[in-house]
């Protein structure tokens, strides 16, 4: 089958998190979006989108099909879903770099996590109608902005996103909030994070470079029969 592409487009600019989970692909936006912003889906894919309700947002989500791949890209205020076939997807680079959350162990109120995402501005409290627990969902304007693989701290959980960022709660003690530096996770008193030392320690070392063993030495076999000749 040839790449389909859904394009999401509120008509204005929204911030939006894009993610799979349990057998369907959601789109949540951070703001209300009018329902016109779900497209028509290619009679190929045999799947229909619905429309969710978002406390104070917007959302759809869609059957993923088991072999198909998503690749989120935007062009001017649409949000463009492009779902292929894994090797198709593989071949395709992934723009933005993945973000990555960074403890700080040292924070006055306790230890915490912070997500560089300056540009994010809320969080969403978004009940899984499949799986059933409240995820916290931030949604982000700029392409690329996403979680590669999933992290997992004793507090919280994120889940990898093709755009945006995505929390499940470990403790319902977790408090998500924007500030200056990004997004801040904590839990009254701070988080339980492992002391950076510890954390250096767990990741294995580079192999040593290895020296490929020579069979034949051409060059000096070379020059020792040169001589017997001579």
């Amino acid at each position: 089958m040839a790449p389909v592409m859904l394009s999401f487009d509120p008509k204005a600019a929204r911030t939006a998190a894009i993610f799979e989970r349990a057998g369907y692909l959601y789109v949540l936006f951070g703001e209300p979006v009018p329902p016109e912003t779900a497209p028509a889906v290619p009679p190929e894919l045999q799947v229909s989108v619905e429309t969710l309700a978002v406390d104070g947002g917007s959302g759809f989500r869609l059957p993923m099909p088991a072999v198909l791949q998503a690749v989120v890209k935007r062009d001017g205020t649409a949000w463009q879903v492009i779902l292929s076939r894994t090797s198709d997807v593989a071949d395709r680079p992934v723009s933005g770099s993945s973000i990555q959350p960074r403890p700080d162990p040292e924070f006055a109120l306790g230890p915490r996590l912070v997500v560089p995402a300056a540009e994010a501005e809320r969080v969403i409290a978004f009940k899984d109608p499949v799986v059933g627990d409240t995820l916290s969902v931030v949604p982000l304007p700029l392409p690329g902005q996403h979680v590669q693989a999933p992290l997992r701290y004793a507090e919280v959980q994120f889940l990898p996103t093709l755009q945006g960022v995505v929390m499940r709660p470990l403790d319902d003690r977790l408090s998500v909030q924007p500030v200056r530096e990004g997004v801040e996770v904590t839990v009254p008193g701070g988080l339980r994070l492992s002391p950076p030392a510890d954390v250096q320690a767990a990741i294995p070392p580079p192999p040593p470079p290895v020296e490929q063993e020579k069979l034949f030495d051409f060059k000096r076999w070379g020059q020792e029969i040169g001589r017997a000749h001579v």
